[in-house]
């Protein structure tokens, strides 16, 4: 029999009765007022004892031998978990809505792995019986006979694009031991039909906030911007969004914009961005300069005037690293000396010196070839080292190294060590005088002896 959609419906048991004969049946249902993603106490309507169900004929639709688990999926307006034809909500049935139904083999309430593959599913639509008038419709044809059953609305319904989605549950079809949005009904061991198997949701707003951070990483004394992306998934507006965010230390010169609202504040800023849609966004742009190096973390929360059943989306952190990448090289000795035509040798020692690994690293040496080297890859704080040598010096000079590396941030870093080499010639002389003297026996002589460098370069430990 078609239900008016203008009067109050009572909990439908169906159950044939033989004339004459007397049926009393106790139906176990768990319905637990708890909302998709647990609202507070005071957002719930009072808990009450549902009545017993009203035994009535077997729905004809019903094929032979089999019972019906059915009823509505509806929108309710004034979220009070009620489906009353006053709000109209026999109209505001929500078609295309997945429903699950899973058989509890072993009777005990749980869903077994053994058990899903009793999945039968069917779709939200018209009451057959009164097409465009009673929408979010559904019904399965089950047996009786004892079993029991669970009726799941699908989480995909949930899902971005989903019919649910920004929707939660404010009707008393919550069996929280096995799933959210479910109803588990064990069947009398008689032929019936459950037609009160409901599920009543109100639209929600549902903030969120994602934050990104660019450049990552950045290089002192740079400007960094971290963007934040503020969001409402939800079904429903939106109002009195707020943004809070901790500036981190030695982010420094700061300005703050936001594409809706404005900002205050200084260290800990708030932004009041007022009302966002459902499906909306707007943006918060936080820009400063990297003074230090190391991390920056950005932590920012979004809040709203109304309860958020998803909490998990209102944080979000980004991270900079700030770095300062650097290159030292030594070449040693600082100076030397060599014969035309001698043989010099020099130690070069390369060390990262900055906070971030350079690649491409690699020394030249113009004048002295055999000083080029390849080197690679130098992390943080390590050091390389190696001799080279030049041979056949003819002439002085002054030559330098000079290493270069890139870091995955800015341009590539150098550094330069200069060296000399002194070609030089050693020279001494020494002259006797006089030359030639004459003297009797017995008579002394005397000489004189000078020692002359005539090098160009200072000798030691002449004798």
């Amino acid at each position: 029999m078609a239900e008016n959609p203008l009067s109050p419906r009572t909990p439908r048991l169906l159950v044939p009765l033989a004339f004459g004969v007397g049926l009393v049946i106790t139906l176990l249902v768990g319905l637990n007022a708890v909302i998709q993603a647990d609202l507070p106490a005071a957002s719930r309507r009072p808990e009450a004892t549902p009545a017993a169900p009203t035994p009535q004929a077997i729905a004809p639709a019903a094929p032979a031998g089999k019972s019906v688990i059915g009823d509505y999926i509806w929108y309710d307006a004034d979220g009070d978990g009620l489906h009353e034809d006053a709000d109209a909500e026999y109209l505001a049935g929500i078609d295309g809505v997945l429903v699950y139904l899973y058989e509890d083999f072993n009777r005990n309430g749980i869903l077994d792995d053994n058990e899903l593959n009793t999945l039968t599913t069917t779709v939200t639509g018209d009451n057959p019986n009164t097409p465009t008038v009673e929408h979010g419709w559904y019904e399965f044809n089950v047996t009786a006979e004892g079993r029991r059953y669970f009726v799941q609305i699908a989480p995909d319904n949930f899902a971005p694009g989903g019919p649910l989605q920004g929707f939660a549950l404010t009707s008393d079809a919550t069996y929280p031991t096995v799933f959210t949005n479910t109803i588990y009904v064990p069947m009398p061991g008689v032929l019936v039909s459950y037609l009160d198997a409901d599920f009543g949701f109100l639209a929600y707003a549902d903030v969120g906030i994602l934050k990104a951070a660019a450049p990552d990483p950045a290089l002192i004394g740079s400007t960094v911007t971290y963007t934040l992306q503020v969001y409402n998934n939800g079904a429903a507006v939106a109002t009195g969004v707020t943004v809070t965010d901790t500036l981190p230390s030695g982010l420094e010169d700061v300005t703050i914009s936001a594409s809706q609202g404005g900002c205050t504040g200084a260290g800990v800023f708030t932004c009041s961005l007022g009302i966002i849609n459902a499906g909306a966004g707007t943006f918060v742009t936080v820009t400063g300069r990297a003074a230090v190096t190391g991390s920056l973390p950005n932590t920012a929360t979004v809040a709203a005037a109304q309860v958020d059943v998803n909490p998990a989306n209102n944080t979000s952190t980004a991270t900079i690293t700030v770095v300062q990448p650097a290159i030292a090289v030594a070449k040693t000795p600082d100076l030397q000396y060599v014969r035309s035509g001698g043989t010099v040798t020099f130690t070069i020692a390369v060390t990262n010196t900055g906070n971030i690994t350079l690649t491409n690293v690699a020394v030249s040496d113009p004048l002295a070839p055999a000083c080029n080297r390849t080197i690679g890859t130098l992390v943080p704080g390590q050091s390389t080292s190696y001799t080279c040598v030049v041979a056949g010096v003819t002439a002085s000079f002054t030559n330098v190294a000079t290493a270069t590396g890139t870091p995955p941030v800015g341009p590539p870093v150098s550094s330069s060590d200069p060296a000399v080499v002194q070609q030089i010639n050693p020279a001494i002389a020494i002259a006797k005088t006089p030359d030639l003297q004459h003297v009797g026996t017995g008579t002394v002589v005397t000489f004189t002896i000078f020692v002359t460098n005539t090098g160009d370069v200072r000798l030691n430990n002449v004798s």
